[in-house]
C-alpha cells in the first residue's frame, strides 16, 4: 500500500472515518472489543423470542455410565463463519437460550442429518419424546439427561415440541457431557467454533442409531412418536391416544409458533434497513467548515461573523453565534428525545483571539454534529440555515418553523416503532445511565490532558528557538577571535551557523506539531466527548418529558396541524383523509382507538420514545468509529514525526564532527 503523504498525515482529515478506513486499507488492523455488557451494542432480535418450550415428561431409561475415551468419536472442526444477513452484536451471556445460542453457526453436518431424520417435513418440529428417546441412547446418567432437559425446553408450560435451533443446542450439550464438559449453554457458546459430535449407541435390534429409517416422520409428530426401548414405548403409546381436543390445541399452538417466526423474520429485516440506511447516511455525510470573517459589523456592539462551508452542498452563508444559539433551542424543542449537540455558552466581555477561536472550533463541532445525525440533518430549518443565503433573521420573518415535538409534527409506523424496540430497552438504558457519567468524565480528563500535551509541545518548541536566539548571540560575541591568526575559531563559528539553524528547525517542527495535534485528536476527543454529554443530557431530559405529557395536550397538539397544510398524524396509522374531509378534533381519539387497535396516544408517543432511544443508542454505538480513526491518525502522525525528527538531527552530525574538538587544535 502506498504511504500517505506527509501533510495528510499532519493533517488528516476527520470528517468521515469510514471513508478514511476503505482509503486506507485498515481491514488488518483491530481495535479493542468492546465490553460484553456494553449498553450501546444494537438490539438483538433473536432475543424476543417467545418463551422456551416445555419439556413436560422427564422420566426417561438411561445407562448410569459415561462412554469411554476410546468409544468417542472426534468431533468436526467447523469454522464459525458471520451470517452475512446478520450484523447485530454478539449476544450477553445472560441472554442465551437453547434458541440462540447458537444463531448464525454454521453446525456440523450431523446435527442436520439427525434433525432431518426426525422432524416432519411440514412442520419441522420434533416432539420432545424423541429427545428423550435420543438421551437414553447417549450413555449418561439420569441427573446428567434431566439438566440437559430442562435446558432445551421449560416446564412450565404445556407445549411438546423443540424447533431446529433448539434442537441443534440439544446435541452440543449431549455432545458437550459425553465429552465431560460442563453441561451449559455457556459451554455451547465458548465451543461454538468446535462443536462435539454426540455419540449414540446402536439400536436394540444393532441397527446403527443414526442410520435408521423413522417412520413417524409421515406422522403428525404430536400424535405418535418412535420410540427405542419399553419405557419410552408405552409413553409413546399412552401420548398418542390423546384426546382430539389436545390435537386440535396444538395444531393452534403450531400456527402461533409459525406466525412467531414470521415475525422474527420481519423485525430482522426492518432491523437491517435500519441499520443499513444509518450506516449510508453517516458514509456520505457532510462536512462543514468555519472560518471568522476579518471584520466585525455592528455600532454598539459589534459581533463576530462565521463563513459556513458545505461540502455536500457546495453552499457559503455568513452566521452569526446568535444564530447558532437560535437553531439549538430550536432542535430542542422539536427533537427533544433526539441527541442533540451543545453550542459554546455565551459570553459577555473578555473575548480575545484565544477565546473566539475556541468558540469557533465549539460551533463547527456543533454544526457537523448536527448534520451527521440520520435525523438532525434532514431537518429543513438546518436546511435552511446551511443555504439561506441572506441572514437568518431574514429568514425567520418570513418562515415560522413549527416548535412542537418530533411525534406531534411527522407521522409515524407506530408498529413498525414497537418491533424494533428490544425486550431489554429498560435494562440497556439503566445500564447507559450508570456508565455515561464516567465515560464523560474520562473523556474531559482525556481531553485536559491532551491539552497539557499540546501545551509541553509548544513550551519546547519555544524553548528550541529561544536557544537558537542565544546561540546566534554567543556567535556573535565569538566571531572574531583574539588571536588573527587563529584557524580553529573560524571552523568553530561555522559549526555555531548549522547548530543554531538546526535549533531554530526543531523548535518550528515541534510547534507545527503540537498546532497540528490541537487540530485533529484534541477536536476528535472533544467531539467524542461532546456526543456523550449530549446523549447522556437526552437521557435526563426523557425522564421529564415523559412525565407532564396528558392525552388531551397530545389530541390538541396534533389537531393543530391537521387544520393546516402540515402533514396528519393523529393516529399515525389511521387511513389518510382528503383535505377538508378531516373529522372533527373530538373524535379524532375514537378514530385514533378504532385503527390502533386501542393504542392511546400516550401509549403511542411511549413507544415513539423509546423507539428514539434505542436508535440514538445505535447511533451513539457507531461513533466507535470515530475512536479508531482518531487513534490510527494519531500513532500515524507520531511515526511520521518521529522519522522526521530523526532526520533532522542525523543532517545536523556531519556540521559537528567538522568542529574543531582538541585543545592542540587552538592556539
Amino acid at each position: 500500500m502506498q504511504e500517505p503523504h506527509h501533510d495528510e498525515i499532519l493533517s488528516p482529515d476527520f470528517s468521515n472515518p469510514l471513508e478514511y478506513f476503505s482509503r486506507n486499507n485498515f481491514d488488518n488492523q483491530s481495535t479493542p472489543p468492546l465490553d460484553t455488557d456494553d449498553p450501546w451494542k444494537a438490539p438483538t432480535y433473536d432475543d424476543r423470542r417467545p418463551p422456551e418450550h416445555p419439556y413436560t415428561d422427564s422420566s426417561t431409561s438411561s445407562h448410569g455410565t459415561t462412554l469411554d475415551n476410546e468409544s468417542q468419536q472426534d468431533g468436526i472442526h467447523n469454522v464459525l463463519r458471520a451470517d452475512k444477513s446478520r450484523h447485530y452484536d454478539p449476544l450477553h451471556r445472560s441472554q442465551l437460550t437453547a434458541s440462540n445460542v447458537l444463531s448464525g453457526v454454521e453446525v456440523p453436518e450431523q446435527y442436520t442429518t439427525l434433525f432431518d431424520a426426525f422432524s416432519t417435513t411440514q412442520r419441522r418440529l420434533i416432539d420432545t419424546s424423541i429427545l428423550e428417546s435420543i438421551l437414553g441412547h447417549a450413555n449418561l446418567r439420569n441427573d446428567i439427561q434431566q439438566e440437559i432437559m430442562n435446558l432445551v425446553v421449560t416446564p412450565d408450560k404445556s407445549h411438546h415440541f423443540v424447533t431446529q435451533s433448539e434442537f441443534n443446542t440439544y446435541q452440543a450439550l449431549v455432545g458437550c457431557a459425553q465429552k465431560n464438559m460442563d453441561v451449559s449453554l455457556e459451554t455451547v457458546y465458548q465451543n461454538r467454533h468446535d462443536l462435539p459430535i454426540p455419540v449414540l449407541a446402536t439400536d436394540i435390534d444393532g441397527t446403527p442409531f443414526d442410520r435408521m429409517r423413522y417412520d413417524h416422520k409421515e406422522q403428525h409428530p404430536f400424535k405418535t412418536s418412535f420410540a427405542y426401548d419399553k419405557k419410552s414405548q408405552s409413553e409413546t403409546v399412552s401420548r398418542s391416544t390423546t384426546s382430539q381436543a389436545t390435537t386440535d390445541w396444538t395444531e393452534n399452538d403450531v400456527a402461533c409458533v409459525e406466525a412467531e417466526e414470521q415475525q422474527q423474520d420481519v423485525r430482522r429485516m426492518e432491523y437491517h434497513q435500519e441499520q443499513a440506511a444509518m450506516n449510508t447516511w453517516l458514509r456520505h455525510r457532510d462536512h462543514i467548515t468555519l472560518s471568522r470573517t476579518p471584520a466585525k459589523e455592528g455600532f454598539l456592539l459589534k459581533h463576530v461573523n462565521y463563513e459556513v462551508e458545505s461540502a455536500k452542498l457546495g453552499t457559503k452563508v455568513l452566521r452569526r453565534y446568535s444564530d447558532y444559539w437560535w437553531l439549538w433551542e430550536t432542535l430542542l424543542k422539536r427533537y427533544p428525545f433526539r441527541t442533540i449537540p451543545n453550542v459554546p455558552p455565551k459570553r459577555v466581555g473578555g473575548r480575545n483571539n484565544a477565546f473566539e477561536e475556541e468558540r469557533r472550533k465549539g460551533l463547527e463541532r456543533f454544526i457537523n454534529a448536527v448534520t451527521s445525525h440520520p435525523v438532525l440533518g434532514r431537518d429543513e430549518i438546518v436546511k435552511a440555515f446551511l443555504t439561506h443565503p441572506s441572514e437568518m433573521s431574514h429568514w425567520r420573518k418570513y418562515n415560522s418553523p413549527s416548535l412542537d415535538e418530533e411525534f406531534v409534527r411527522i407521522p409515524h409506523g407506530i408498529a413498525r416503532y414497537e418491533r424494533l424496540i428490544p425486550v431489554d430497552i429498560v435494562d440497556r438504558i439503566n445500564q447507559a445511565k450508570k456508565r455515561l457519567p464516567v465515560s464523560v468524565q474520562q473523556y474531559a480528563q482525556l481531553c485536559s490532558t491532551m491539552e497539557h500535551i499540546i501545551k509541553s509541545k509548544k513550551a519546547l518548541g519555544s524553548g528550541f528557538t529561544l536557544f537558537s536566539h542565544s546561540f546566534n548571540s554567543l556567535r556573535e560575541l565569538e566571531k572574531k577571535c583574539w588571536l588573527d591568526d587563529c584557524e580553529a575559531c573560524p571552523q568553530l563559528i561555522k559549526g555555531y551557523d548549522s547548530l543554531a539553524k538546526s535549533m531554530q528547525q526543531a523548535g518550528s517542527m515541534l510547534i507545527k506539531q503540537a498546532v497540528v495535534s490541537s487540530e485533529t485528536i484534541l477536536e476528535s476527543l472533544r467531539k467524542q466527548r461532546d456526543a456523550l454529554e449530549s446523549f447522556k443530557e437526552l437521557l435526563e431530559r426523557s425522564d421529564k418529558l415523559n412525565l407532564s405529557v396528558t392525552e388531551t395536550l397530545l389530541s390538541s397538539q396534533m389537531a393543530k396541524h391537521k387544520k393546516g397544510e402540515l402533514q396528519p398524524c393523529i393516529a399515525h396509522d389511521e387511513p389518510h383523509h382528503p383535505t377538508g374531509t378531516s373529522p372533527h378534533p373530538a373524535a379524532r381519539h375514537a378514530i385514533a382507538a378504532s385503527v390502533t387497535g386501542g393504542v392511546t396516544l400516550v401509549k403511542q408517543r411511549s413507544i415513539f420514545v423509546n423507539y428514539c432511544l434505542v436508535s440514538e443508542l445505535s447511533y451513539i454505538h457507531k461513533q466507535q468509529a470515530n475512536v479508531s480513526a482518531i487513534y490510527n491518525h494519531f500513532v500515524k502522525n507520531e511515526i511520521k514525526h518521529a522519522k522526521q525528527w530523526s532526520e533532522h538531527w542525523k543532517s545536523l552530525e556531519p556540521y559537528i564532527t567538522e568542529m574543531p574538538n582538541a585543545p592542540q587544535d587552538f592556539l
